[in-house]
């Protein structure tokens, strides 16, 4: 879809004031415009001056969200937001939004629910496989998920 420069700018000043959007995402949205590189980059320089764009902002707020709601562990936060261009400083400082005991209670939930789930699997290590792997696929740090396993196992046996 082809539409100006002015009309372009007010639809994504629109949509950022709606929701936190970052510069990846409104750059992409800009291209699907049909605008030129150049007035891509003007219009990304008005948003961020205007402050519509903040990439700094954008990591924290996701950062919170996906590990509060969607149950998201540092990996997988961390994938998604270097896909979106953010520099790995702004991914630092958004990890620091991570209150640690409430994280490894959300790990320990997760772990504790798959280990009520899969009380039909007789081999042990079969169960510990299976267990492991889910957190793994939520982005949780294997050492974490290994401690919070043993300890659970231990207490169920």
């Amino acid at each position: 879809m082809i539409i100006d420069k002015e009309k372009a700018k007010i639809r994504i000043a629109k949509q950022c004031s709606i929701k936190e959007v970052c510069e990846f995402d409104a750059r992409t949205k800009l291209q699907k415009f049909g605008l030129s590189y150049t007035e891509i980059s003007e219009i990304i320089n008005w948003l961020i001056d205007e402050n519509f764009i903040n990439n700094t902002r954008f990591a924290q707020f996701y950062v919170r969200d996906k590990y509060r709601f969607n149950k998201w562990g540092r990996n997988k936060i961390v994938m998604y937001l270097k896909s979106k261009h953010i520099d790995s400083n702004n991914i630092k400082l958004a990890l620091e939004e991570i209150n640690e005991k409430e994280y490894l209670e959300i790990l320990s939930n997760i772990i504790k629910q798959k280990l009520n789930s899969t009380t039909k699997e007789s081999d042990y290590y079969k169960r510990k496989v299976k267990i492991i792997n889910n957190a793994l696929s939520k982005g949780f740090e294997m050492d974490l998920i290994i401690n919070i396993v043993d300890k659970l196992l231990k207490q169920n046996d």
